[in-house]
């Protein structure tokens, strides 16, 4: 297991994240949240940023 690797699964331990991808130094992962929506989150591994984008608003207010 390569660090990007090791990195990203003690991300997603820490987190409870099930399901994700790891690209070069990217980790990328899909998270429902029933109010809000569906998010696609991207970890940068060397500086442990997360960024998030919307892709589908939630029907529930």
């Amino acid at each position: 297991m390569d660090n990007y690797e090791s990195k990203a699964l003690q991300y997603a331990e820490k987190y409870g994240i099930i399901e994700y991808t790891v690209r070069n130094n990217l980790m990328t992962y899909i998270e429902v949240l029933a109010i809000e929506g569906i998010y696609k989150a991207t970890v940068n591994l060397d500086t442990m940023e997360e960024t998030r984008f919307l892709i589908k608003k939630s029907r529930h207010k």
